[in-house]
């Protein structure tokens, strides 16, 4: 009789199964029944394709702030920035010296710009005449240097000189604290400059600011778990242990969570592998619902203070081509939950 070959599917390991066999009946032939056979199928891991895991996208808005301290340049002041110099020539009225004063207010129908702070108005000869009253600086022959002054308040630094004073009565036109009474004069010129401010030019002291600034995006959290069944065809001992490890597929390239690519061989640890049954990771990329998630079994086994893995199911191509990861059994795309 011929040796044949049977394969009989779907069986559940662990489980006992009675076989019977038995050869049809043909005419002219009896039938043929053989003794029952009795097994039980031994444990085995599934095949890792036939696992589906399950993954989430989760994003989550970050932000961060950075605050540093800056220098700020102090401006350059030049000279006239503040005040531009300028010159002037008024022609005034008249004047009167008051009694016992180096006092003067000098009479003029128009307001001079530069010493306008001063001016007060009275009425003389039924006309409206301006005052400018000046403390007189210099006593001696003119011109004469004044100081604008009203009942005492000073004004901005003006340099100002007048003709010389002449007295209505006198011949020599002295001037200075009146004997009897006020003195006057007829029509003169009052010459008037202001300086440019600053005289020298000077550069401000320099400060420091703080300035915040605010970076703000996106994460998306990827959770990819594992069905919990295949945690009992997961070997742990010391020496050897068994885990999922997950990657992603994108463009035809494989890559660990961490956008590492994957190897034809896993990675080899310094420490003990840990049973991961959820991967999480964060990325910054929103298009990361268009990867393709799966993963696999490794077993690692302990060499000295290393860890040497290999994948645990395999194509009979990945030794007689060459070892690949695109050879390597994995799982079921992942599927959104």
């Amino acid at each position: 009789m011929a040796k044949k070959e049977i394969v009989i599917p779907n069986l559940i390991p662990g489980k006992r199964y009675r076989m019977v066999v038995e050869t049809p009946a043909t005419t002219g032939q009896p039938t043929l029944l053989a003794p029952s056979i009795e097994f039980v199928v031994p444990s085995a891991p599934r095949l890792i394709s036939t696992y589906t895991p399950a993954y989430r996208v989760i994003p989550e808005n970050w932000s961060t702030s950075t605050t540093t301290t800056e220098t700020v340049v102090g401006s350059t002041v030049n000279i006239g920035d503040n005040q531009s110099a300028k010159s002037y020539t008024h022609y005034t009225t008249g004047w009167t010296r008051w009694k016992d004063w180096n006092r003067y207010v000098i009479y003029t129908d128009t307001y001079p710009e530069s010493i306008g702070q001063s001016q007060l108005t009275w009425n003389h000869h039924d006309a409206y005449y301006k005052l400018l009253v000046f403390n007189f600086v210099s006593v001696s022959y003119g011109p004469y240097v004044v100081t604008n002054s009203d009942g005492g308040k000073q004004y901005p630094a003006y340099a100002i000189t007048v003709d010389a004073v002449v007295q209505k009565y006198g011949t020599y036109g002295r001037t200075g604290t009146a004997y009897s009474s006020g003195s006057s004069s007829a029509n003169q010129n009052l010459y008037y400059s202001r300086p440019a401010l600053p005289t020298a030019a000077y550069k401000n002291a320099d400060t420091t600011k703080e300035v915040t600034t605010t970076t703000s995006g996106t994460y998306y959290h990827v959770e990819v778990a594992v069905p919990s069944e295949i945690q009992k065809d997961l070997t742990s001992t010391d020496n050897v242990k068994k885990i999922p490890v997950f990657f992603y597929i994108q463009n035809g390239s494989y890559f660990y969570f961490d956008d590492s690519a994957v190897g034809s061989v896993p990675l080899t640890l310094a420490t003990t592998p840990v049973v991961e049954m959820v991967k999480r990771n964060n990325y910054a990329n929103a298009n990361v619902s268009a990867r393709d998630y799966r993963f696999t079994i490794a077993k690692y086994t302990k060499s000295g203070s290393n860890w040497y893995g290999e994948w645990e199911q395999k194509l009979d191509t990945y030794e007689s081509i060459g070892p690949s990861i695109s050879r390597v059994i994995s799982s079921q795309s992942a599927v959104a939950r």
